[in-house]
């Protein structure tokens, strides 16, 4: 699907790392994730092996609620987009991580993964604050910290 944007040309909006370039820039380039986005719409490209990882905003990603992942689009879009390459790619056993017990510590729920029936059993949430609910009080409801 192309969307137009501000400047009448349009660009691709597909999910599909495939059906995208790979990034290319120069090897100074280095990108923070408070910079604007370059247009609206705008989506994470797919990395060349090449490219330095360090030099995008994944270096920067913490487990704190608050801290850069909360403010940066830059490092959420590439953590889905990164997600969603792996999908296509059918390497969802990159995400095969053992459960991580966080003793009800509030994190961010920007890239977490839940138990369907453990959300569905309490939704509409009954809280305002989901990131709080769904990594605080919820495990306490069910008795378990993981």
């Amino acid at each position: 699907m192309t969307v137009p944007k501000k400047d009448g040309r349009t660009h691709n909006q597909s999910w599909r790392a495939s059906e995208l370039p790979q990034w290319v820039g120069p090897s100074s380039f280095s990108f923070s994730g408070n910079d604007p986005a370059p247009f609206d719409g705008h989506r994470w490209l797919p990395l060349s092996k090449e490219t330095e990882i360090l030099r995008t905003p994944v270096k920067d990603a913490t487990f704190d609620a608050f801290g850069p992942s909360w403010h940066s689009w830059a490092l959420a879009a590439q953590t889905h987009y990164s997600f969603l390459e792996h999908i296509e790619k059918g390497e969802l056993w990159k995400y095969k991580f053992n459960i991580w017990d966080y003793h009800y510590t509030r994190l961010s729920i920007n890239f977490i993964a839940f138990r369907a029936e453990d959300l569905l059993a309490c939704f509409p949430f009954p809280h305002d604050d989901d990131e709080a609910y769904l990594t605080q009080v919820r495990p306490k409801e069910l008795g378990r910290r993981k």
